[in-house]
C-alpha cells in the first residue's frame, strides 16, 4: 500500500498527518481490563496473564506486610535491641520497589491508539515508534466486522479488499485483517465506519 508508513522523527499525534480536507470523526484506544487476569486469545479463548497475578500477589503482600509492621514494630522496638529492628523494614522496601517497577511496566505501558477520519483509519501502535503511523484508506475496506466481549467492549475487524496488500504491523495478534483491539461501544465505531466506506 502507497505510503502505509507515516513517520517522522518531529510529528507523532493523528492531527499532524492530516491533509487540509480531512477531519478526524473518532478516536479511541485500546481498553485493558486493568482488573482481571485473564487475557483473551485470538481464538477467543482466555488465559492466564502471569504478569497481572504477580502484580496483585505484590499489592496484596504489600498492603498485609504493611498492616502487620504498623502494628507490630511499636511491640518489636521493644522485645528485640534496636538494630534488628530496621531489618523488618526490608521487605516492604523489596516489596515497593518490585510493586513500583510491574505498576510502571505493566499498567502504565501505553496502549494502541486509533482514529477514524474522513480519508482513512490511522493506527498508532504501542509496540511501534510514537512516531510511526500506518494508514488503512477507505476506499481499500469494503465491511467491517464487530465481535463483542462480555462486557461493553470488543473488537473491530476491517475486511480489506486486498488484505495482502496492507502491511504486516497492521495485523496484531496473528489476525488475518487488520483490528480495532478492545475498543469501546465498537458498534457505534463500525457504524461510522461503514458510512465512510459506502461514501468512499
Amino acid at each position: 500500500m502507497k505510503n502505509e508508513i507515516l513517520d517522522t522523527p518531529f510529528l507523532d499525534t493523528f492531527e499532524d498527518f492530516l491533509d487540509k480536507d480531512e477531519k478526524i470523526l473518532w478516536t479511541g484506544f485500546t481498553a485493558e481490563n486493568v482488573d482481571s487476569i485473564y487475557i483473551r486469545n485470538k481464538d477467543g479463548s482466555y488465559s492466564l496473564n502471569y504478569g497481572k497475578l504477580f502484580l496483585k500477589i505484590l499489592d496484596f503482600g504489600m498492603e498485609f506486610l504493611t498492616a502487620v509492621l504498623i502494628i507490630g514494630t511499636p511491640i518489636a522496638f521493644y522485645i528485640f535491641v534496636e538494630p534488628a529492628t530496621w531489618k523488618m523494614y526490608v521487605p516492604i522496601i523489596i516489596l515497593f520497589l518490585l510493586n513500583f517497577f510491574f505498576h510502571y511496566f505493566i499498567k502504565n505501558r501505553r496502549n494502541n491508539e486509533y482514529a477514524i477520519t474522513s480519508k482513512r483509519i490511522l493506527f498508532q501502535f504501542a509496540r511501534l515508534p510514537k512516531n510511526e503511523i500506518h494508514q488503512v484508506l477507505f476506499s481499500e475496506l469494503k465491511d467491517c466486522i464487530v465481535t463483542l466481549d462480555k462486557d461493553h467492549y470488543g473488537v473491530i475487524f476491517l475486511a480489506a479488499k486486498n488484505p495482502q496488500n496492507l502491511p504486516d504491523q497492521l495485523f496484531e495478534m496473528d489476525r488475518h485483517s487488520p483490528t480495532l483491539e478492545r475498543i469501546e461501544n465498537p458498534e457505534e465505531v463500525a457504524k461510522i465506519i461503514r458510512a465512510v466506506i459506502r461514501n468512499a
